[in-house]
């Protein structure tokens, strides 16, 4: 009986039981008209096992089919805070009347569960616990849908949303099903529990469309039960209709002297005749699944197409007034059958399409505001005295208390030398500062959005003492109840504080001050898992705000799937000023290098290295671009031969002959060009400002490039030219493979081969 172990959180006080693991059947099969095959299961298993989740492997025999060996066991040690947070199930079971828990003489709860697969039960249990980081992306169908079955039972769809582009959208491994079968079955159930909206009203019109009745659908322990049973009511009833046009078209022809458009008496005779036959060939051409309701073994699409390609001779009359199907392939009279039919069928296919999109469970309203009608404002309010309280855990025993809110600084200011450059930064930047302004947002986060009025254009002319009054207006105090126990499991800074030697407070309660407090919010929700009403839309400006808080906090996972979904939207509305010095462009290298934006922070970065020529014209405010000046600082150092006239004060002789009249001359050379570089105006001294690192290099390519006393060759081997080709391919190497840390940020990845 092997029994695995998998510590979620090695302090948590409940234990997850899995008993039976994978036990569940939940891939379902079809079996169309009566023909029964083989389905083939196993491409339906959940894939091996591999980083932290490894030791699922050992549940399974080595080789043969992937199923656990007997009377296995999975624990799985988690914490309650974060199950009741998200899991109104687990809520009921660890607060309520009535428990599954059991919660005897032992310190650790237990919850005892079965049949889940083992994968997909650890992958939402560290989901719930905010632990993103080895989350795989790329899965099947079956895990997927393994997955939807333990997010639906245990009701904990908001903590997993964020996956719902990875996972279904964007997931190659899960292209969409264009026919009934069972993939579309899964794809159905999984589009349900991830409010995919657009596939889901998708699989179901395959549903309704294709099924050949109850009997040949069997969903075992997949619960689309009720789903299935809705629209098998519907299947009928479309074919009853369907077959009510034909009986009505008899009745109309039966009763009918002449055709409306030619009066002829013989036009209706021989479209009954032509109905008749066909009638009487839909009853008789299969007599093992007769054309009967409850129509078992007959699909709308087949019944529709059975309509339509009824043969039909030439009308007795002219084609004047023909029409062209081009849906139905063929051109037929207003008078012949398919011309009588012809608006009925598209009004029945209409009542499909509309049938299939008004199946609404509870969707997640994932449409952003309309923001396009509103204006700029600004707050004319004095500041509450009162404190603002959001509760993200209103059972937490944490409180984090933000003071002197949104004072932070993060745009920064930019002097421009000409005109041009100004106005074209102004294409980026607008007129003001307000630009990157945080936007109003809706659901619970309007507790944030301050009164407004109208912005004119004088007021932002002063746009920046204008910003110092709104700021100073929204320093009040606000309260966050959260769950100590997933700040501690998101966050490295707030493990410091809550279980390290020192701490910033004795009664649970962490003081911070300065960071906007809408950027606070939503990266809190983030670490709580509550992912529903973080706004899938926000701005540039909010973005870097955020960015600073997860910098902080460490708390990258908690937001990584979310900052793909920010980025995208922000780069679909707007272009990236990636060769622009502006300030648009310095957030975006904030932003992109810190989400590891790779295809942003590549242009932007080496437009920075190659053409900045310092920071004595930027003022950064609270933007952490700090040691990007330094990096630009010291490839200037290299550049001017600092290190080389180092080198040369120390080494013997030169690498080719060591001579020792060879490094002498060369390091006289260097420290004369230097003194002179230093009497340039601007002087080129540290911090190196008003020079850029090509107009510096530029530069020392022109020292003077001569070959020591004594030396009788032409060229020496080693004389300065070549020292100059050595430091400067070197150069050349670190601007490709440039680590630039800042807290978290490693951007070495970002820089590929240079040709």
């Amino acid at each position: 009986m092997p029994t695995i172990t998998y510590d979620i959180d090695p302090g948590g006080d409940i234990e997850i039981v899995l008993n039976k693991p994978n036990d569940q059947r939940i891939i379902p099969t079809i079996d169309f008209r009566g023909e029964p095959y083989e389905l083939d299961l196993s491409r339906y298993d959940s894939p091996d096992s591999g980083g932290r989740y490894y030791v699922i492997n050992e549940l399974y025999p080595t080789d043969g089919p992937k199923v656990p060996l007997v009377d296995s066991k999975v624990r799985m040690r988690v914490s309650s805070r974060h199950l009741i947070l998200a899991s109104s199930v687990f809520r009921a079971m660890l607060n309520g009347p009535w428990s599954e828990a059991s919660s005897s003489s032992q310190p650790l709860r237990q919850i005892t569960t079965t049949g889940w697969d083992p994968l997909a039960l650890a992958i939402v249990l560290d989901i719930i616990h905010g632990r993103h980081r080895e989350i795989p992306e790329d899965l099947t169908i079956g895990l997927v849908a393994r997955i939807a079955t333990i997010v639906d039972y245990y009701d904990c769809h908001e903590v997993i949303y964020v996956y719902r582009g990875p996972w279904l959208i964007n997931n190659r491994r899960l292209p969409r099903p264009r026919e009934l079968c069972e993939t579309s079955l899964l794809h159905l159930y999984i589009c349900g529990v991830f409010s995919h909206k657009e596939a889901y009203y998708q699989m179901l019109e395959l549903l309704l469309k294709h099924s050949e009745g109850l009997p040949s659908i069997n969903t075992f322990e997949l619960p689309i039960g009720s789903i299935v049973d809705k629209f098998e009511k519907k299947r009928r009833s479309i074919i009853s209709d369907l077959l009510e046009l034909l009986q009505d078209l008899q009745d109309e022809l039966l009763n009918e002297k002449a055709c409306a458009l030619a009066k002829k008496p013989d036009c209706p005779s021989l479209s009954l005749g032509v109905l008749m036959r066909a009638r009487h060939d839909f009853a008789n051409a299969n007599a093992d699944v007769p054309l009967e309701y409850p129509y078992n073994g007959y699909s709308v699409d087949m019944v529709i197409r059975m309509i339509k390609l009824l043969h039909e001779p030439r009308p007795l009359h002219s084609n004047r007034s023909k029409h062209r199907s081009f849906e139905w392939g063929q051109s037929f009279h207003p008078c012949s059958i398919g011309g009588r039919l012809y608006y009925k069928i598209e009004s029945v296919e209409s009542d499909i399409w509309s049938f299939c999109r008004s199946d609404r469970q509870g969707w997640i309203d994932d449409e952003p505001p309309d923001r396009a009608t509103r204006k700029r404002k600004r707050s004319t309010e004095m500041p509450s005295t009162e404190p603002i309280v959001y509760n993200i855990d209103t059972g937490g025993d944490a409180e984090i208390i933000l003071n002197d809110a949104s004072s932070q600084q993060i745009v920064p200011n930019i002097k421009y030398k000409r005109e041009a450059e100004k106005a074209r930064a102004a294409r980026y930047d607008g007129r003001s500062d307000s630009t990157f302004d945080n936007p109003p947002l809706s659901g619970i986060y309007t507790i944030f959005n301050t009164e407004e009025t109208d912005e004119t254009e004088e007021s932002q002319e002063e746009s920046f003492e204008v910003k110092a009054d709104t700021v100073n207006s929204y320093q009040t105090e606000v309260r966050f109840r959260v769950s100590s126990r997933h700040l501690i499991l998101a966050s490295h800074t707030f493990r410091a504080m809550l279980e390290g030697p020192w701490s910033e407070s004795t009664s649970r309660q962490i003081k911070t001050s300065g960071w906007d407090a809408k950027a606070l919010a939503i990266v809190l929700d983030a670490i709580h898992g509550r992912y529903d009403n973080i706004p899938k839309i926000i701005n540039l400006g909010l973005l870097v705000r955020i960015a600073t808080i997860v910098n902080y906090y460490d708390c990258h996972e908690s937001v990584r799937l979310l900052s793909d979904v920010w980025i995208a939207n922000l780069r679909a509305s707007s272009v990236v000023p990636t060769q622009v010095y502006c300030k648009t462009s310095r957030l975006w290298l904030y932003a992109s290098s810190f989400f590891s934006k790779v295809d942003i922070a590549i242009p932007i970065c080496k437009e920075f290295l190659d053409n900045a020529d310092g920071l004595y014209e930027i003022c950064l405010n609270d933007l952490p671009l700090g040691r990007m000046s330094g990096a630009r600082q010291a490839i200037i150092v290299r550049a001017i031969l600092d290190d080389l006239r180092e080198t040369l004060s120390t080494e013997d002789g030169c690498t080719r002959t060591n001579n020792p009249n060879c490094s002498a001359m060369m390091l006289g050379l260097v420290i004369r060009e230097q003194y002179k570089l230093a009497r340039l105006d601007p002087p080129l001294t540290a911090p190196y400002n008003g020079h850029k690192i090509e107009d510096v290099v530029s530069k020392v390519l022109l020292f003077p490039n001569s070959k020591p006393d004594g030396y009788i060759q032409k060229t020496c081997p080693c004389n300065l030219g070549e020292r100059l080709l050595e430091v400067y391919t070197e150069i050349g190497s670190e601007l490709s493979t440039f680590d630039w840390s800042s807290q978290k940020w490693n951007l070495s990845e970002l820089y590929g081969p240079q040709s």
